[in-house]
């Protein structure tokens, strides 16, 4: 490889990573589900499942690491396109608590909505719009959230949070 050209991005070593991490997860062996995430990352930044069960291990399931799961996405790996620029934004406006009731970051949280209305084919977007704009207001259902969540079992139906945030706000 030529001096400061990026790797190839390769989506079924990927997801081969990602599916060694959901079976590593069943198991209860979250390092090691983290650690064959962080390989799936590396081998495509663009591939969305890997990427958004990187960020839910780290960030929760009682692991709190919202510090470093930010400084991970800070800056948007160039070879992911929408789904890295999206996951910087999603990031950053997600609360630092795993425990709701948390306002999502104003700012971030704008900017997430302008990339969805741009286009975002992966539904990185919608998903984190589906989480994120209901969040402390859980009892009435937003008919945005609602659209944002069928979007995004439309576009990632691979990603189980979506179907279980539709779920929530269907019900």
């Amino acid at each position: 490889m030529a001096l400061g050209q990026v790797p190839a991005r390769d989506s079924v070593v990927a997801r081969r990573f990602w599916l060694s991490a959901r079976d590593a997860e069943a198991k209860l062996r979250w390092d090691d589900a983290i650690a064959l995430l962080a390989r799936a990352r590396a081998a495509d930044p663009a591939f969305f499942p890997a990427q958004h069960e990187y960020i839910r291990l780290r960030w929760g399931e009682s692991r709190g690491e919202f510090l470093a799961v930010r400084a991970a996405y800070a800056v948007p790996d160039p070879r992911g396109g929408t789904v890295t620029d999206c996951l910087a934004l999603a990031t950053a406006a997600l609360p630092n608590s795993i425990h709701g009731f948390v306002p999502a970051g104003a700012v971030p949280l704008a900017r997430l909505e302008a990339l969805e209305r741009r286009g975002d084919p992966s539904g990185c977007a919608a998903s984190y719009l589906a989480q994120l704009i209901p969040f402390g207001n859980q009892d009435a259902p937003n008919p945005v959230a609602l659209s944002y969540a069928r979007r995004s079992v439309a576009l990632a139906p691979d990603v189980a949070e979506n179907w279980v945030w539709l779920q929530i706000l269907l019900l």
